[in-house]
């Protein structure tokens, strides 16, 4: 005699299937939509970058309901969960924070850990690793794609793209941006399309290619360094299969930066107008500052020095500086 079994979630097989979609659905459309998202925020000044981070959590929350009987498996990273979960719930009691700022304050400590436990817990089959990885990188190097014009042309090319707003001025600083419209954005593109290219099963080499192009036409200095840490990661991992297209497509990008800097003089003053000013104005013991990241690293320690253990609460920063 048998039991059967119907409707979802009580059904295995129909539960595992959706578990399968929703993670294949996540895959693909991740890098796409954040592209989108940034474009349309900064073309009409949407919320489409609240947005998209709001159904990033919903998405990681699905797949983590759905994998949940995999979490048994993962019982330390649980208990760094909790812990992790106690330690902000204790910051939010000592300082006194209110509940709307530390609901909005603690969502990136929310997502990072949904990604954490989703992650390990999804278990993707190969071909939605491979379709996602293709969408993902293909979708992140076409950026470089279109930054290539913007940097040789300039504005008029940037604003044959649909930007119309001086943010973030990047003619003056002689970097591209594609669509993405931030170069900072356009190297992060670059450092995804990097990452997955091991998993693209069309075009890998391509996307290792134009991933380059992205991170150094993007001119962000710290994208620089973690393609120098990706460098040496995946040469001590140089046994892993298709480890070249990292170890090459990160050394390309520091050699393109490189040439960037040689024969794009804007690019070249700009990084070092950076440089210096935040060298200069971060041991200036006067507290003004005209440089954002520079008041933001003051900030930071100030907080830091104040509130050593607990912090001063998820969503304080900007009313504790």
């Amino acid at each position: 005699m048998t039991t059967r079994q119907s409707g979802w979630p009580g059904n295995p097989t129909l539960r595992l299937m959706s578990a399968d979609l929703v993670v294949s659905g996540f895959l693909v459309l991740a890098v796409p939509m954040f592209i989108v998202s940034q474009w349309l925020a900064i073309r009409w000044g949407l919320p489409s970058r609240q947005s998209f981070n709001g159904l990033m959590l919903v998405s990681l929350g699905i797949v983590l309901a759905l994998r949940v009987n995999n979490l048994a498996a993962y019982k330390r990273e649980l208990w760094f969960t909790a812990g992790f979960g106690l330690t902000i719930l204790l910051s939010i009691a000592v300082n006194g924070v209110p509940i709307s700022v530390a609901w909005r304050g603690s969502l990136p400590y929310v997502g990072a850990v949904l990604a954490l436990l989703a992650g390990l817990t999804a278990r993707p089959s190969d071909q939605s690793l491979r379709i996602g990885a293709t969408v993902g990188g293909w979708s992140a190097a076409g950026m470089a794609l279109l930054a290539i014009p913007q940097l040789i042309l300039g504005e008029p090319a940037y604003r044959s793209f649909g930007q119309d707003l001086p943010y973030p001025r990047w003619w003056e600083r002689g970097r591209a941006t594609g669509l993405v419209a931030n170069p900072g954005r356009l190297s992060q593109m670059g450092l995804i399309a990097l990452a997955l290219s091991p998993r693209i099963s069309t075009g890998a080499v391509w996307v290792s290619a134009g991933a380059a192009v992205a991170i150094a036409a993007g001119g962000a200095r710290l994208a620089v360094v973690a393609s120098v840490s990706l460098l040496a990661i995946a040469l001590v991992f140089r046994t892993q299969p298709r480890a070249s297209l990292i170890w090459m497509g990160a050394l390309g990008a520091v050699l393109l930066f490189g040439l960037i800097q040689v024969v794009v003089p804007a690019a070249r003053d700009d990084l070092v107008d950076r440089t210096e000013t935040v060298l200069d104005e971060f041991q200036n013991d006067d507290e003004q500052t005209d440089d954002i990241r520079v008041a933001n690293l003051r900030a930071s320690l100030e907080v830091w020095s104040e509130f050593p253990i607990l912090g001063a609460g998820p969503g304080r920063f900007g009313s504790t500086t």
